[in-house]
């Protein structure tokens, strides 16, 4: 006798259908915000962003890796940084790791550049949990509270910030981030052809 039913089956197909639409729908909208207009250098800054005017490194906090070595944001001047915010639960954080992963191994040789994926859950929790043993790139905790500039209301959220360490783009939910648009901008920032996106 078998558990499933033709009525399980087709409900379980029409709920992965909806959520391959939803993330569809969600990945062009995200694409969508890299096809800048000619001109439209500006940037519209949520109340959750960085204050304009701040620098990534003027912002208090730590982090380690899930070895325990520790780093604070301000070893980050100079450097492009994209930082994203993740954790264990969060299962389209999850999802988009591969592609975080793939964008880092394009540039984890370069000095100039960090990729860092930081959660604020607590590092024992996330070294015990089995989805970390399935990236190669580092992962991270915050060692100290999470900066009220960094606060955001849903995860995945993805700030990337320029050389002189301004927020440059801002971006909650999933995305492609080794998309080739994404890589042109971060080429793009690295060889001082600095533009804010939305």
């Amino acid at each position: 006798m078998s558990i499933f039913t033709n009525t399980s089956i087709a409900g379980f197909l029409s709920g992965a259908l909806c959520l391959l639409l939803l993330e569809a729908g969600a990945g062009l909208l995200f694409m969508s915000s890299f096809a800048q207009e000619e001109g439209n250098t500006e940037m519209t800054l949520g109340a959750s962003s960085v204050p304009v005017g701040s620098r990534l490194w003027e912002l208090a906090a730590e982090f380690s890796d899930l070895a325990g070595q520790t780093r604070r944001l301000h070893s980050l001047r100079g450097s492009v940084v994209l930082l994203n915010l993740w954790a264990t639960w969060c299962p389209p954080c999850r999802a988009e790791m591969p592609s975080l992963e793939n964008l880092w191994k394009r540039f984890h040789d370069r000095p100039d550049i960090a990729i860092l994926c930081i959660s604020d859950e607590v590092l024992v929790d996330v070294r015990s949990h089995p989805f970390p043993k399935t990236v190669a790139m580092p992962l991270y905790v915050f060692t100290s509270d999470v900066p009220a500039e960094l606060t955001v209301p849903g995860l995945p959220t993805t700030f990337i910030f320029d050389r002189e360490g301004r927020l440059v783009f801002k971006h909650t939910g999933m995305a492609q981030w080794d998309a080739p648009e994404v890589v042109a901008y971060l080429e793009e920032l690295l060889n001082g052809q600095q533009g804010r996106r939305e």
